[in-house]
């Protein structure tokens, strides 16, 4: 047999770091809250005008040089193009694929100049056929290559004189010019009505923060809260996107601070496996609107996030962590194909609650492994989880 209870078990004690662990556990959570009711779809607002544009920034950097504050800083510095905010069209599973094969591409089934009023699971985009691959928004950098067989298009070109990783160590090493990258910033989100704060306030609304959050998954088999470990959080102001990893704990920081409130988003899936829902070619998601305090989650076993939740544990482990010898499915980075998982919220009407369809892996076709029926016990679905994927591998 592939899978006991006991080997269940070890799924919580597994150690292998991402670079951003913390010491929390996942029982002494205090609180949690909803992003949003399960099944609730992404309410997109008015479109927001991008303070990074070349147009916002030339504006800006003119009203600095007039004002004369700056002297040799402003009139010496250049607005090039740092960065293009792109608008994909896949046409098919293969043309997914490939944008998946790029682990530089942070896509969104959603427009991201547009403000989120409400989070949720997914995005209905009112142009796109059900039955077809909805059009996906990524920022990447200038020199970014595009995989050329995926139409797509450049939206917005831009300048991010903040989006360096080092840009926290730049500004505290040299006062002056992270004072005038700032100004300048703050400048174009003033002309482009995006400044969400008195630029003279003292209170907390102007001071820097750093997102952090703690995700978690009711485990009934263990009877606690268990974290989700090795999901991919992204933490994004505007059009701009910076991800960091839960540790086994479910928790996560980000790298560097922020002065405007973000969103929070996390897909069900890793680069070598994603999590569908019932329906649809996007993987299973949670999308909050803009906030500034903590992302502090909790799934009970009643809500079908819940269900994703413990089919993304067992294929994370099964992937990168300790099998127990058993033979390591295919690679992403290999066959430049990501498995595709579909999490039915259905019974199956075979009796099986796993079904792997070999064919449908090499044939751009849509999910090969199926798991069926959310209400089993989680060490149940975990289980054919990885037995499911054990067949994927042979």
């Amino acid at each position: 047999m592939l899978f006991n209870l006991t080997t269940y078990h070890l799924s919580k004690d597994i150690s292998f770091g991402d670079g951003n662990e913390l010491n929390a556990n996942p029982n002494t959570i205090a609180s949690s809250e909803s992003v949003a009711p399960e099944g609730a779809p992404i309410i997109l607002g008015e479109k927001i005008k991008s303070p990074y544009s070349l147009e916002a920034m030339e504006k800006s950097l003119n009203n600095l040089r007039k004002s004369n504050k700056y002297g040799h800083l402003a009139r010496e510095y250049d607005i090039t193009t740092t960065h293009h905010y792109v608008k994909f069209y896949p046409e098919s599973e293969e043309h997914l694929d490939l944008l998946a094969y790029d682990n530089q591409l942070i896509l969104y089934p959603y427009p991201l100049d547009r403000e989120i009023v409400k989070g949720g699971d997914y995005y209905i985009d009112p142009d796109t056929p059900i039955d077809e691959p909805m059009p996906l928004y990524t920022t990447v950098e200038v020199d970014h290559q595009l995989p050329k067989e995926v139409p797509h298009e450049i939206l917005i070109k831009l300048h991010n004189p903040e989006a360096d990783e080092d840009y926290d160590v730049i500004q505290y090493n040299n006062r002056g010019n992270s004072s005038f990258i700032k100004t300048l910033v703050d400048e174009s989100f003033r002309l482009t009505g995006n400044l969400d704060y008195d630029l003279n306030a003292t209170d907390t609304s102007a001071r820097r923060y750093t997102p952090s959050g703690t995700i978690t998954a009711t485990d009934n088999s263990l009877s606690s809260n268990v974290g989700i470990y090795g999901l991919k959080v992204r933490i994004r102001g505007g059009l701009f996107t910076q991800t960091r990893f839960t540790n086994s704990s479910g928790s996560f920081r980000s790298s560097r601070s922020y002065r405007r409130d973000v969103y929070y988003s996390f897909n069900f899936e890793r680069y070598d496996f994603q999590i569908r829902p019932n329906n649809g070619f996007n993987p299973a998601a949670v999308t909050t609107a803009k906030r500034r305090t903590p992302l502090v989650l909790n799934f009970p076993k009643s809500d079908i996030r819940n269900y994703y939740a413990t089919i993304f544990r067992a294929a994370f482990r099964y992937y990168y962590g300790d099998i127990k010898g058993l033979t390591a499915p295919p690679q992403n980075a290999v066959f430049r194909i990501q498995l595709k998982i579909r999490a039915s919220s259905e019974t199956s009407s075979s009796g099986n609650n796993g079904v792997f369809n070999p064919e449908e892996i090499y044939l751009g076709l849509r999910s090969p492994v199926n798991i069926y029926d959310p209400g089993r016990e989680s060490y149940e679905i975990y289980g054919t989880t990885i037995q499911e994927l054990a067949h994927v591998a042979h």
